[in-house]
């Protein structure tokens, strides 16, 4: 009925979702995994904001910032938070990585986990490889053998 009322004319009750018995499977492994690389993707973004919040902290005090149309109403607040944020993050990089070394480091190629022909664990330690190299400045190679039978 488009009305800020509920008890207009017209207007009816409708299910509420909250008392549904719906059947949510969440994988949170995944969901991590997206929020670890969304987080990673944007980080330069949290870190300019953080050096502009710092900056008007050590300037300005607590006044209102304006950033492309963002208002920021507490800088001081909202630097104590990217702080923490920018930590948790670099924190779960950290954690990610270093699962990801294990898992390379405990697969055997041609074991159920990482079985031939599949480029998966090929993948996985390319990109590992890709991510040490871009981390530490200095440039890893791993020889990329290819497993199928295609002439491709």
């Amino acid at each position: 009925c488009r009305s800020t009322s509920e008890q207009a004319p017209g207007c009816s009750a409708v299910s509420n979702y909250l008392e549904c018995d719906l059947k949510i499977y969440i994988d949170s492994d995944r969901e991590m995994e997206r929020l670890r690389s969304l987080l990673m993707e944007n980080m330069a973004t949290l870190e300019k904001l953080h050096s502009v919040c710092e900056s008007a902290v050590m300037y300005g005090g607590s006044r209102e910032l304006n950033l492309g149309g963002v208002i920021v109403d507490n800088p001081t607040v909202s630097l104590k938070s990217l702080t923490s944020v920018i930590t948790s993050v670099i924190q779960l990089q950290q954690e990610h990585r270093n699962h990801q070394q294990r898992l390379l480091r405990t697969l055997t190629y041609g074991s159920k986990q990482a079985p031939i022909g599949d480029d998966n664990y090929l993948l996985l330690a390319s990109s590992i490889a890709k991510f040490d190299s871009s981390t530490s400045g200095t440039e890893v190679t791993v020889p990329v053998r290819k497993t199928s039978s295609s002439p491709c």
